[in-house]
This record gives C-alpha cells, sequence and structure tokens, in this order.
C-alpha cells in the first residue's frame, strides 16, 4: 500500500536477515525462528498478501533468500538437503508471481563460494519452470567473471561504492 502511487517499481525482500545477517534472531521465515521447525506458514501468507498487491501494481519483488553474511547450513561448497529443500519450499510457494526476481544473497561473496551460489541458483532454476531470473549481487565492483560460464545466473546486481572500478 505505501508504495502504490510514489512511483517505486522495485523493492527488496530479504527472507533469511539472521543468523549472521543484519537482522536480529527473528528476521527469518520459520517457525520459532528455528531452521530445524521448517517455514512458518503465517510468515508465508503474510509474504503472499504482500507479493500479490505488488504484482496487482506492477512492482517487481528482488526476493534475496539471505541477507549479507546470513548463512544457516554450513556445508561448505555443496547444497545440503535442508538448505535445498529450503530454497524449493520457497520457489514453490512464490514462482506464480510475474513481477519477481530471485536473488540468491546480498553481498554474497561473504558466506558462498562462487560454486555454492551455482549451486544454489541451479537448483532454484530446478523448482520454478516460470523461468524467473536469478541474480548474484555483490559486495562491490563490477567483476561478475566468477559466472562468465554459468548460463543459470541471469542477473548482477552490484553495490557500486568502492573507490576504483575493481
Amino acid at each position: 500500500e505505501k508504495l502504490k502511487g510514489t512511483g517505486a517499481n522495485s523493492i527488496y525482500l530479504m527472507a533469511v536477515r539472521s543468523h549472521g545477517g543484519d537482522g536480529e534472531a527473528s528476521h527469518n521465515p520459520f517457525l520459532d525462528h528455528d531452521p530445524g521447525k521448517g517455514l512458518n506458514p503465517a510468515v508465508l501468507d503474510q509474504w503472499e498478501t504482500w507479493f500479490s498487491e505488488m504484482d496487482r501494481n506492477g512492482i517487481v519483488i528482488y526476493f534475496f533468500f539471505y541477507d549479507d553474511e546470513a548463512r544457516i547450513w554450513k556445508t561448505g561448497d555443496q547444497l545440503g538437503k535442508n538448505e535445498r529443500g529450503f530454497l524449493r519450499a520457497l520457489v514453490d510457494r512464490f514462482k506464480h508471481h510475474k513481477n519477481l526476481i530471485w536473488v540468491l544473497a546480498e553481498e554474497y561473496e561473504e558466506r558462498f563460494s562462487p560454486l555454492r551460489a551455482v549451486r544454489m541458483a541451479a537448483a532454484i532454476r530446478s523448482a520454478d519452470e516460470h523461468g524467473h531470473p536469478i541474480a548474484v549481487h555483490k559486495l562491490e565492483g563490477l567483476n561478475f567473471r566468477e559466472f562468465a560460464q554459468s548460463p543459470i545466473i541471469d542477473q548482477y546486481a552490484i553495490q557500486f561504492d568502492a573507490p576504483d572500478n575493481r
């Protein structure tokens, strides 16, 4: 409601801001804020309401799975069963929205390797038959060479505040 009529055409939503991210321990979509208990249907229902309204008003949802430095599952370059289930559940729940871009993580390189990011993107792509864009966001710089060979990453989001063009 706040965005309607403002000229705004996009907004970030970060699913997990806890677990090392910039948010509090409760800033995640889990029951009792515990990943081991699964996703909280009430939170997902609230997001559904927001996303439906955004779709009706042509507002693009940048759906970030993780805030910067947030990491729940410490599985190195691998994508474990729990994280794969988390990604699939969120994609399955929201993929019907038309104005949606999946973003792996804000400042992905603070917690995830390029290989892990590609594996996350592959899991998202396999769950989304609608083909929504999949983006990766970097802390700084314009160099995305680590993804040049990946046909899965569709968009590069930058935070350009560095004094040079690294």
